[in-house]
This record gives structure tokens, sequence and C-alpha cells, in this order.
């Protein structure tokens, strides 16, 4: 009896998830690479250096298991360019210390190397890259052999200060397990960003901290969440938020094509393996994990030890986002950043 009512209730679902669906356009493409020697000095690190020296500083320790990782003393961009104190930025990323201590020198060492295509990934969260971003990392990591970045604007220190220094170890473990070098990650901790459900992120502080990430490593591809943000969280609604008011105000880097991770229904978001074949009729966009990337992204997860809790371990048998992600390619539109967002 009650193996009918399961059935029943799984053929339901995907009735009406095929009724939504909307048929699939173009065969998968990704825009072609543009090569660094296209551009100018200006293009390349100074979208958004609006800070002066005195405001930005590298400090010389680094977290205890964070390998090479190095804490960058900074600013806060806000929407008057206005440099505001008190976040600071964790990343072994040299390139983008260097930048953001306004080292020019980057510039030259970024034209001379080798172009292969450079994706980043921008992220609210410790651990929103391999519950969600999994299965694309993958791919342009392994499959397309991409230089892959990763920006995540918290710490994860929501009610719990002291938790923030260890979901960082976790993000750097985890991003290891996905083949993202210890160098391309950054983590930024900024009290204009705070990590809180309940709280919006001021749209142009964050598009400024994502623009000039972008510049300063001559990304090709940003890669972040839609406009509901798959869970609905209102941080990453934010990113989507600063994504279209780059896109809307021409800010991004010409060279850049800007693209957000679908939401799906509910029925969708829980049916794993049974959502590749609705993806591939309604985006033009799909990336499917092999079963060797989808245990791959399950020792990832595990890795967030803290949060690797009963309803993440259900999440990571039933979620299609560890298994499928499609992918919108973004526009410039006169559409508003965000109805509940303030600028």
């Amino acid at each position: 009896m009650m193996d009918a009512i399961l059935a029943a209730c799984v053929g339901l679902g995907l009735t009406l998830s095929l009724l939504t669906l909307k048929p699939r356009r173009t065969t998968p493409r990704w825009p072609p690479i543009q090569a660094c020697y296209e551009l100018n000095e200006d293009q390349i690190c100074g979208g958004t250096s609006d800070a002066s020296d005195d405001n930005l500083s590298a400090c010389t320790h680094a977290p205890a298991s964070a390998g090479a990782t190095r804490v960058v003393c900074t600013t806060c961009l806000t929407r008057d360019a206005q440099p505001q104190p008190y976040s600071e930025i964790s990343t072994a990323n040299s390139d983008a210390a260097n930048c953001i201590s306004e080292d020019h020198a980057l510039k030259k060492s970024l034209l001379q190397q080798s172009r292969k295509r450079r994706v980043m990934f921008v992220t609210s969260h410790p651990d929103d890259e391999c519950m969600f971003f999994g299965p694309s990392i993958l791919h342009f990591a392994q499959n397309e052999k991409a230089l892959v970045y990763l920006l995540c604007l918290t710490d994860g220190s929501y009610q719990n200060v002291k938790l923030g220094k260890k979901r960082q170890q976790e993000l750097w473990a985890s991003c290891k397990e996905l083949g993202i070098p210890e160098g391309h990650i950054t983590l930024y901790k900024c009290r204009h960003i705070p990590d809180d459900p309940n709280k919006s992120w001021p749209i142009v502080t964050t598009a400024n901290i994502i623009n000039h990430h972008l510049h300063a490593l001559s990304c090709d591809m940003v890669i972040t969440f839609d406009s509901h943000g798959v869970s609905g969280h209102i941080n990453h609604r934010s990113l989507y938020a600063a994504l279209v008011y780059l896109l809307n105000e021409k800010r991004l880097p010409h060279y850049c094509s800007a693209y957000t991770l679908d939401s799906v229904n509910l029925v969708r978001k829980y049916s794993s393996v049974l959502d590749i074949a609705c993806s591939a009729i309604c985006s033009s966009h799909v990336i499917t994990a092999s079963s060797a990337q989808f245990f791959t992204i399950r020792r990832a997860m595990k890795l967030h030890a803290s949060q690797y809790v009963w309803f993440r371990k259900l999440y990571l048998l039933f979620s299609r986002y560890v298994i499928v992600n499609t992918l919108s390619l973004q526009l410039p539109s006169s559409k508003p950043y965000s109805p509940f967002l303030k600028a």
C-alpha cells in the first residue's frame, strides 16, 4: 500500500514538473575565451579600487590551518565608494591580495600567463560551494581544466562568532576536495555584509567587492545564485541583486559573462537523479556530475563537520543540486535590482 502511494506521489510530482518546463532553446555552449592581451591595464586592476593606499594593508599572520593563507585587512566600498573599516579578507590568493594592496605588478603577471578560462563562483556562506555549485565547480575544474576561483562573502558565524574560524578551515578543506587551489579561495568578513538570514546586504557594497575581484583576476565568467537563491535565503538573493546592479550599470568587465544557478520547484529540488531529464528539457546550460564527481561532492560536504547534521545528510541523498546544475545567462535589463533589497 505504501509503495503504491509513494509511486503515485512521485508520478504526480514529475507530471507537475513537466507541465511547468520551458522548451530547451540552444545547444550548451560557453562564450569564447578572450585573450588577456586584449585588455588594457585599467581593465584588469582598476575596476573598483577607489580606496587609498593608506586604507589598504596586508597583515603578516595566517590562520592556523589554512596553509599559506593571508589575512588582508582592507575596507568595504560603500555606495559612495567611501572605504569603511572593520572588514577582513582571508585568502591565500597572492593575486587578489596584491591587487587589494594596489600592487599593480599583478597586471603584468596576469598578461603573461597562458590563457585558460577563468571562472569565479560567488557564494554567501562556507558550504554553499558543495551544497549547490558542486557539479559546476567540478565540471570547470576537471572537464574544462579552467582556473576556478571562489569568493565567499561571509565566514558563516551567524549567532556564533567563534564558529567563523572553524568554518573557514572547513571551507579550505572542502575546496581542496573539489579541486579549487588554496590560492584561489577568498573569504570575506565584513560588518556591512553579515551572515544573517534576516538582513539583506547593501547592493552597491556587495557589487563593488565582486567587481573588484572580477577585474583583478580577469575572470571570463562569474556564477552565483538567481533571484530566489535556491533556498530563498536573503543572503543568496543579495548576491543576485548585486550582479543585476553590475550588469545594468555596465560595470562588469566587458569580457566577463554572468550566469546564475537556476532555482526549481520543491518537487524537482528533491527529485535527485530524476531531475536530470527535466533539466535537459528546460535549460540550455546543463551540467551533470558523474558518479565519481557525486561522491567527491559528498566527501566535500562531510568536511564541513560543523554543518554535517541529519537534515544535510538527507539533503545529500535527495537534492538535485549535488547531481545536476542548470545555469542561465544574465543580460542587462530594465528590471529593478531587487524589490526587497536596499541599495
